[in-house]
């Protein structure tokens, strides 16, 4: 009888040390503050209800996985703040991406050592507004064969596949047209320069645009 009470004492003892144990590394697990702000410099404002969300490139049993995952996100709050908590992990990197609608949106690499610190880390991003610019060219005093036009926007702020460039097009006969509507920065100057060749003489000729951020403008340049 008191080896069977023994027993059940002994089992009872290490259940209650299983149980600390657990406890005890579940406090053991360290949490970074991640906090920062979402701006907007060319309205300048802040940028409410913009999205924030942590990846990672989780390192799995000394593995390296350049895939990114999701771990955190949140939205920014009235005064463009975003915050939030992010256990500690054996990652390879962190990246942030912040988007809103009407924005471009952004990605952020940030090395590990970077972020998991004891005091805090913090980033604040700004975000560019969308403008759409809709520009037509159309040859509409033809010379010949040879009437030629070279025309490009020589201060593009913002790259994308949808985005204007600063790329030279070159539009070549008495019947050239063309009209394409594309993104760019908004609340900007942006320079737009064409050459044009006529009848051995050449003109060239430069203007600015006045971008509206979430608008379209149409510019038409007849030659």
């Amino acid at each position: 009888m008191k080896t069977k009470t023994n027993y059940l004492y002994f089992i009872f003892l290490s259940l209650i040390s299983v149980s600390l144990t657990l406890i005890s590394c579940e406090k053991d697990i360290r949490e970074f503050d991640v906090s920062g702000k979402v701006y907007d410099p060319k309205l300048k404002k802040n940028v409410s209800n913009a999205e924030v969300v942590l990846r990672a490139s989780k390192i799995k049993s000394g593995i390296y996985n350049s895939t990114y995952v999701d771990l955190q996100s949140t939205n920014t709050s009235s005064d463009g703040t975003y915050s939030f908590q992010t256990p500690e992990e054996i990652v390879s990197g962190y990246r942030f991406y912040f988007n809103k609608k009407d924005y471009f949106d952004q990605l952020i690499d940030i090395e590990t050592e970077d972020l998991q610190r004891n005091d805090g880390f913090n980033l604040n991003v700004n975000l560019i507004p969308i403008a759409y610019v809709k520009l037509t060219v159309e040859n509409t005093s033809p010379v010949g064969s040879e009437d030629e036009i070279r025309f490009r926007f020589k201060n593009v702020e913002v790259q994308c596949k949808d985005c204007w460039n600063k790329e030279i097009i070159t539009g070549l006969g008495p019947t050239y047209y063309y009209s394409r509507t594309a993104q760019t920065s908004g609340e900007n100057d942006l320079i737009i320069e064409w050459v044009v060749k006529k009848g051995g003489q050449q003109h060239i000729y430069t203007d600015t645009l006045r971008t509206k951020a979430f608008q379209t403008i149409n510019y038409n340049i007849n030659y």
